[in-house]
Protein backbone atom coordinates (compact mmCIF):
# COMPACT_ATOMS: atom_id res chain seq x y z
CA UNK A 1 0.00 0.00 0.00
CA UNK A 2 1.24 3.47 -0.91
CA UNK A 3 2.04 5.82 1.98
CA UNK A 4 0.14 9.12 1.96
CA UNK A 5 1.99 12.41 2.20
CA UNK A 6 1.06 14.69 5.13
CA UNK A 7 -1.29 16.90 3.09
CA UNK A 8 -2.95 13.86 1.50
CA UNK A 9 -3.50 12.29 4.91
CA UNK A 10 -4.95 15.50 6.31
CA UNK A 11 -7.28 16.10 3.38
CA UNK A 12 -8.38 12.46 3.23
CA UNK A 13 -9.54 12.70 6.86
CA UNK A 14 -11.86 15.61 6.05
CA UNK A 15 -15.43 15.49 4.87
CA UNK A 16 -15.70 15.86 1.08
CA UNK A 17 -17.19 19.34 1.41
CA UNK A 18 -14.24 20.56 3.49
CA UNK A 19 -11.51 19.20 1.23
CA UNK A 20 -11.78 21.93 -1.39
CA UNK A 21 -11.72 24.76 1.16
CA UNK A 22 -8.75 23.31 3.02
CA UNK A 23 -6.89 22.55 -0.21
CA UNK A 24 -7.30 26.22 -1.14
CA UNK A 25 -6.12 27.24 2.34
CA UNK A 26 -3.00 25.08 1.98
CA UNK A 27 -2.33 26.56 -1.48
CA UNK A 28 -2.60 30.08 -0.04
CA UNK A 29 -0.19 29.17 2.76
CA UNK A 30 2.32 27.82 0.25
CA UNK A 31 2.05 31.05 -1.72
CA UNK A 32 2.59 33.16 1.42
CA UNK A 33 5.74 31.16 2.17
CA UNK A 34 7.14 32.28 -1.16
CA UNK A 35 7.18 28.87 -2.78
CA UNK A 36 7.05 28.79 -6.53
CA UNK A 37 3.80 28.42 -8.39
CA UNK A 38 4.69 24.81 -9.14
CA UNK A 39 4.40 23.80 -5.45
CA UNK A 40 1.18 22.09 -4.41
CA UNK A 41 -0.02 20.87 -1.01
CA UNK A 42 1.11 17.41 -2.12
CA UNK A 43 4.59 18.39 -3.25
CA UNK A 44 5.43 21.08 -0.70
CA UNK A 45 7.85 19.91 2.01
CA UNK A 46 5.87 20.84 5.13
CA UNK A 47 8.79 19.80 7.34
CA UNK A 48 10.61 22.98 6.28
CA UNK A 49 8.05 25.15 8.07
CA UNK A 50 9.51 26.41 11.35
CA UNK A 51 8.11 28.49 14.20
CA UNK A 52 9.40 31.81 12.89
CA UNK A 53 7.82 31.19 9.48
CA UNK A 54 4.55 30.17 11.14
CA UNK A 55 4.47 33.44 13.09
CA UNK A 56 5.24 35.45 9.95
CA UNK A 57 2.44 33.69 8.08
CA UNK A 58 0.03 34.30 10.93
CA UNK A 59 0.91 38.01 10.85
CA UNK A 60 0.30 38.16 7.09
CA UNK A 61 -3.02 36.34 7.43
CA UNK A 62 -4.30 38.68 10.15
CA UNK A 63 -3.35 41.70 8.03
CA UNK A 64 -5.12 40.51 4.88
CA UNK A 65 -7.98 38.21 5.85
CA UNK A 66 -11.03 38.21 8.09
CA UNK A 67 -10.61 36.45 11.45
CA UNK A 68 -12.65 33.39 10.40
CA UNK A 69 -10.56 32.95 7.24
CA UNK A 70 -7.34 33.42 9.20
CA UNK A 71 -8.42 30.77 11.71
CA UNK A 72 -9.33 28.33 8.93
CA UNK A 73 -5.92 28.75 7.30
CA UNK A 74 -4.11 28.40 10.61
CA UNK A 75 -6.04 25.20 11.29
CA UNK A 76 -4.94 23.87 7.91
CA UNK A 77 -1.33 24.79 8.67
CA UNK A 78 -1.40 22.88 11.97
Amino acid sequence: MRELRPAQSYLAALAPGSRRAMTQALETLIHLMGSGSEATPDTFDWTTLDGDQALAIRRQLTEHYAPATTNKMLAAMR
